[in-house]
């Protein structure tokens, strides 16, 4: 099997049910960014399994399990307006919520506003976190198609759970949070 078609060559690509849309497509755009988002998740799983870090089992395996229901979340998007699309369903998100709290329950309390840095493992999570929120506006932005409520509430906790997971990677390897500050 060859990996080039030639079908994309004029700036057109085919969706799920093989309608031709432009690939500056809203949709395209949106399921495009979920697989950004999942190549990014892929990077940091990558970073994580190369160093010592003691979590990088637990949290290694729960990142392996995002790329595949990213994976999952892109190919619901991209088969939006046909029938019976739905991949993310409220038990992922529940188990989201789980974590988050799991997770959350291990940290010092947070009063203060945090930078995305401090462990090269915390900064990755933001990065994920920030394209993960983008990938939700592309979703939000897609008037002419029906979106199920799970896609949001994934998204959604799927942004809280990489802020949670780069404090707490952080903080098991004995790093400080660097406080945000006002300039003088």
């Amino acid at each position: 099997m060859k990996i080039y078609t030639k079908g994309g060559d004029r700036g057109r690509t085919s969706l799920l049910g093989g309608a031709r849309v432009v690939k500056s497509s809203p949709l395209i755009d949106a399921y495009g960014t979920i697989d950004e988002l999942n190549a990014h998740v892929a990077y940091l799983y990558d970073c994580l399994l190369e160093t010592n870090h003691r979590d990088k089992v637990t949290v290694g395996d729960k990142l392996y399990r995002l790329q595949n229901e990213l994976f999952e979340l892109a190919t619901e998007v991209a088969g939006l307006g046909r029938e019976d699309q739905q991949q993310i369903t409220g038990q992922a998100v529940e188990r989201l919520e789980t974590e988050i709290d799991t997770f959350t329950s291990e940290l010092p309390e947070l009063r203060n506003f945090i930078l995305a840095s401090g462990y090269r493992l915390t900064s990755l999570c933001h990065i994920c976190r920030t394209i993960c929120r983008r990938a939700e506006r592309k979703i939000c932005a897609l008037k002419n198609y029906q979106v199920q409520p799970e896609v949001f509430a994934y998204l959604n906790r799927l942004s809280d759970w990489l802020f949670i997971v780069g404090r707490y990677l952080l903080y098991r390897e004995g790093h400080r949070e660097i406080l945000w500050s006002i300039p003088k």
